[in-house]
């Protein structure tokens, strides 16, 4: 399986997720047509919006070609609200 990491991004004066991993065809196949996901050629990552609804979709979408790694985007979700 693949690691998956996802960090929080800041891009184009907005809150993104960042999805980070060695290049998976199966998984880029996933991001751009089912998940609508950018591409950030400065960030090298794709990106989609910072929001639980994005979220639930990227889980559901990679749980089976992908394992993920959410520390980090935990880790800032939790500093911001507190």
């Amino acid at each position: 399986m693949i690691q998956v990491q996802l960090k929080p991004l800041q891009h184009q004066a907005k809150e993104w997720i960042g999805i980070y991993f060695l290049h998976h065809a199966d998984v880029n196949k996933v991001l751009r047509n089912q998940l609508k996901a950018r591409w950030s050629q400065t960030h090298g990552c794709w990106y989609i919006p910072l929001s639980k609804e994005s979220f639930q979709q990227l889980k559901d979408a990679l749980q089976k070609p992908a394992t993920l790694e959410t520390a980090e985007l935990k880790n800032y979700l939790e500093q911001k609200k507190g």
